[in-house]
């Protein structure tokens, strides 16, 4: 009894499982790819150009930048309660005026300026 397998039968094997490693590679090489480019366009979507600080609203970002932090420094209950509310109307309003909406943002620069945070 012979140990090996015909000829044509062993030609075909090798020639099977060649193509079964390369067609793995080949999903491998497409996989890596595919996340590499999914990589890039999520962090080029994230990674969005800022758009330029109005020079309407500096006057009104540094008065209101000395405000809250005023209020992070008073340590009163009261004055805790609405820091985030603060926080929250300064970052809004920087928004604002990176999208040239000054009018939207003197709203909230003035409710930060004008002490109601402070009672």
């Amino acid at each position: 009894m012979k140990d090996t397998l015909p000829a044509h039968i062993d030609d075909r094997l090798d020639r099977s499982a060649f193509r079964w490693g390369f067609s793995r590679l080949i999903a491998v090489g497409i996989a890596s790819f595919v996340l590499v480019l999914g990589h890039v366009l999520w962090s080029m979507h994230w990674a969005e150009p800022v758009a330029p600080f109005n020079h309407d609203c500096e006057a009104w970002d540094r008065l209101a930048s000395a405000a809250v932090s005023d209020l992070i420094a008073d340590r009163r209950p009261i004055v805790e309660q609405r820091l985030g509310d603060a926080v929250f109307r300064l970052r809004r309003a920087r928004k604002y005026c990176r999208y040239d909406l000054v009018g939207l943002a003197r709203l909230d620069y003035e409710a930060l300026t004008d002490g109601r945070y402070e009672r």
